[in-house]
């Protein structure tokens, strides 16, 4: 995928709020560029949230795509958008019953069916 700003490859990072920015970083997490400044409380729900992207360093240009789990913390962290999350797969599963998706069991299978690269299921 090209830039349509400058034509250059994009690549995959996370767009991630911090309590000072918003920041792009790289998969390995490196700082790429900060988009914007915050002045959010520590304690601000927000903080740690984050979206998957595709980013071009060269303009500071970027865009959401959807990224496959490849494993159950990677699942729990989109389910909840926050990198730094506590939750765990349970609260997973607990969030999609009560949203009316189905029993405990057919989320589970749900889940196995439409991430078949998560193999470290712990249900």
């Amino acid at each position: 995928m090209n830039c349509p700003k400058c034509n250059n490859k994009m690549n995959q990072g996370i767009y991630i709020c911090t309590a000072n920015d918003n920041r792009i970083l790289d998969s390995s997490g490196n700082l790429v560029f900060i988009y914007k400044t915050n002045q959010i409380d520590a304690d601000d729900g927000e903080i740690g949230s984050y979206n998957d992207v595709y980013y071009c360093g060269s303009d500071s240009y970027f865009e959401p795509y959807d990224k496959q789990a490849v494993t159950e913390q990677e699942l729990i962290q989109s389910v909840f958008k926050n990198k730094y999350t506590t939750k765990t797969i349970d609260d997973v599963l607990t969030k999609l019953v009560n949203a009316g998706l189905g029993t405990t069991e057919e989320i589970k299978n749900i889940l196995k069916s439409s991430n078949p690269s998560v193999t470290d299921w712990s249900f």
